[in-house]
């Protein structure tokens, strides 16, 4: 149950997570989205989901990098968050997202402008 602690906690996470990825140099050039934070009622863990487009890594890879840098995010939100506890990070590939973006654009590939 989400409650509305957990939401801003969440909504947080969801908003300076982002820049705190984009500022290391081991994940440069990789276009990775986070689609969802869920944190648990106790605060005490965050799971991240995420999808990747146009990386030539696989993506078990970013996903151990991301993992390798948790720490350090952890450490950076929880002088924001300001919350007794800091979530734990753990971060999940999602699939779902990821292929729901590719057939997008897929199709937007294909489509021919008005001429």
């Amino acid at each position: 149950m989400n409650t509305q602690r957990t939401l801003r906690v969440g909504e947080l996470i969801l908003h300076h997570l982002p820049t705190l990825i984009r500022q290391h140099t081991d994940l440069e050039g990789h276009f990775i989205t986070i689609t969802e934070v869920d944190v648990t009622p106790d605060l005490r863990q965050a799971h991240i989901y995420f999808s990747i487009l146009n990386s030539n890594i696989p993506h078990t890879d970013i996903l151990e990098i991301l993992q390798k840098h948790r720490h350090p995010w952890q450490q950076q939100l929880g002088k924001i968050l300001k919350t007794k506890f800091t979530p734990c990070l753990t971060f999940h590939l999602d699939d779902e997202h990821q292929q729901k973006t590719l057939r997008l654009l897929d199709i937007l590939d294909h489509l021919e402008p008005n001429s």
